[in-house]
């Protein structure tokens, strides 16, 4: 039972609304890549008074990055292998390529192959890959919550002042529109961000949207509530953030670009 839980290539590549769908391929012995998880999920309590409750501002999430599945022609790491007689000429290649050690133009060891490895960043993980779903489950059998939102993606590191904006929500995509005023119980919308100054941050700015009845007015209202906490957090450990009427369990885990090149 959850409740007012306490729990370019460098130096960081920045997104915009405009790159939604893009995918970026990050140097790993520059820069690091991270695997983002989170669940969102909502309390089943009361809701306040429709008459002395005020809404809070609905979060404009117009630039953040909605990411999609990885396709499949990418690999998730490629290998870069120098060309030291033109470096304007770089040869990428996938990881497990051969280099003919015969030919002067390549002087790469396996070990500086392994420093120019490649991860693709900016997509999203198929729900077969997710770390946390056994925590999901336990959350659907919880009588007093209701989990609303379960997302994984790999991203690089974005700047503290300024970091990119991943868009969650849980409108189905044919009835989506950036401009939607008519909301279902239980709506999540907003957007989350990974961030790194002198230390490793993340960002909820989430709205849940509720339905009530207004028994003396005879209608049926929206109530916005809001979860906007940016906190440091480590890494490889559940991090929450909480509120009365929301709360999100969030893991980030750094990306070493070792595995998945076998698929």
């Amino acid at each position: 039972m959850f409740k007012y839980l306490t729990l370019l290539f460098f130096p960081f590549a920045v997104l915009s609304q405009e790159n939604s769908g893009i995918h970026e391929y990050i140097p790993l012995q520059d820069n690091k890549v991270f695997d983002v998880e989170i669940i969102v999920f909502a309390y089943k309590t009361p809701l306040p008074n429709i008459n002395t409750y005020t809404n809070k501002a609905i979060i404009d999430d117009s630039t953040a990055v909605t990411l999609n599945l990885k396709p499949e022609n990418l690999p998730f790491v490629e290998s870069i292998i120098a060309n030291n007689e033109n470096t304007d000429s770089d040869i990428s290649t996938s990881s497990s390529a051969v280099v003919d050690q015969n030919k002067s133009d390549f002087t790469v060891s396996i070990a500086e192959e392994e420093d120019n490895k490649r991860a693709l960043t900016w997509f999203n993980h198929l729900e077969n890959d997710y770390q946390l779903s056994a925590i999901w489950d336990r959350l659907s059998k919880q009588p007093n919550i209701v989990p609303l939102i379960h997302q994984a993606w790999r991203q690089s590191e974005t700047p503290f002042k300024s970091p990119t904006y991943v868009k969650l929500n849980n409108i189905p995509q044919s009835e989506f529109t950036s401009e939607n005023d008519s909301y279902t119980d239980l709506t999540l919308t907003g957007m989350v961000a990974l961030s790194k100054g002198r230390y490793m941050h993340f960002e909820n700015q989430l709205n849940l949207i509720r339905i009530i009845q207004n028994e003396e007015m005879g209608t049926v209202e929206n109530m916005v509530f809001s979860l906007d906490e940016r906190r440091q957090l480590k890494t490889d450990e559940l991090n929450y953030f909480d509120s009365p009427w929301m709360g999100s369990i969030v893991k980030i885990t750094e990306y070493k670009g070792s595995e998945e090149n076998q698929d």
